[in-house]
């Protein structure tokens, strides 16, 4: 029955984080930011697959099932022990070994020195330094979010499991003092995801900072790229300068023509 809960609900989490990191980068960037976010969701599945190995080892208790295949008896208090410290290094370990990889695909690529941008006058050569490096912030953004979220699931899930497994122990003093252990991993947990909001609210705040720096050097660039003369249309053109200048002749010739010209309405 656990074994089942884990799978299902494991599969949920998955194709919604999934489904949501793919919402998230369409249209945010390149091709080749979406060739390393294949590679960031390729990780984070390593991830999920170590987690439901952790959560499945964990519900194997739940079901009385306390042997290994491959090395005989599993301990249960080694068993809380390994599955507690994946939850807790999970969203960490997610995002380093994406940002590691990020490194490595980057190392190849000039970075400008210190002091190198601010001395930049041209603005294609500022967009060139500026438009990679913020795909990449973005898309490190997105990661940072994907794995918090994530680990938030794989936590949900282990202190369900764990809940249960206390449930059934059957001497009141001993199930009491693993109430007291859950609890105190649960105050550790929510001191770790306070923390993980808290960062990642800081992240998205310095993401629209960026977000309004990137609108800036577009509206720049436009600015720039927009032929307009300003000095033009100063000026009456010279045709109708040099016919204003005759203008009083035509109107004295025409009222002289006027003056001789017998109106078609008199009698003749």
């Amino acid at each position: 029955m656990i074994r089942r809960m884990l799978k299902y609900s494991l599969i949920v989490v998955i194709a919604a984080v999934i489904g949501y990191t793919a919402l998230t980068v369409y249209g945010e960037v390149t091709k080749t930011e979406a060739a390393r976010m294949s590679a960031s969701m390729l990780l984070a599945e390593n991830q999920a697959e170590n987690m439901s190995r952790a959560l499945g080892d964990v519900g194997a208790l739940a079901a009385g099932d306390t042997e290994s295949t491959d090395s005989g008896t599993i301990s249960p208090v080694r068993l809380v022990n390994e599955a507690t410290s994946f939850i807790r290094g999970f969203g960490v370990a997610t995002v380093l070994a994406a940002e590691d990889a990020d490194t490595e695909d980057s190392a190849a690529i000039p970075q400008p020195q210190i002091g190198e941008v601010g001395e930049v006058a041209n603005i294609d050569i500022l967009l060139a330094h500026w438009s990679p490096r913020y795909a990449d912030a973005k898309l490190s953004y997105v990661k940072f979010e994907t794995a918090v979220e994530m680990a938030k699931a794989s936590a949900a899930s282990y202190f369900a499991v764990q809940n249960e497994l206390t449930e059934q122990i059957s001497a009141p003093d001993r199930q009491e003092q693993e109430r007291a252990n859950d609890q105190r991993d649960r105050t550790l947990y929510l001191m770790w995801e306070a923390q993980a909001d808290s960062t990642l609210s800081k992240a998205k705040a310095i993401g629209m900072q960026l977000d309004d720096m990137n609108i800036s050097l577009e509206k720049l660039k436009l600015r720039t790229d927009f032929a307009f003369d300003a000095t033009a249309f100063q000026e009456v053109p010279a045709a109708i300068l040099e016919l204003n200048d005759d203008l009083s002749e035509f109107q004295a010739a025409s009222e002289a023509i006027r003056a001789a010209t017998d109106s078609p309405f008199e009698a003749k």
